[in-house]
């Protein structure tokens, strides 16, 4: 039961980060279009417009694994006493 509760929780996680990392990446292409569309070319919403969009091939890219295993790590490195 744990197993499939984990594999289910993975899954899941897996779709919110697939999901939040192509609407950042989304919202990173818009960004640029129209910052760098119009005759007042503005360079730092450009410039934030491509963070966002890294941001969310970033999400996509590590996928659900690597996050879990990440947040298990650090929380064995926290110190009980």
């Amino acid at each position: 039961m744990t197993d499939k509760i984990q594999t289910l929780g993975t899954w899941a996680l897996g779709l919110v980060l697939i999901g939040g990392g192509f609407w950042a990446m989304i919202w990173g292409v818009i960004d640029i279009a129209g910052a760098a569309g119009g005759k007042t070319k503005e360079w730092g919403k450009a410039l934030i417009g491509l963070g966002v969009g890294v941001l969310g091939g970033f999400l996509i890219f590590i996928g659900a694994t690597t996050l879990i295993n990440w947040f298990k790590q650090g929380g064995s490195e926290i110190p009980f006493k």
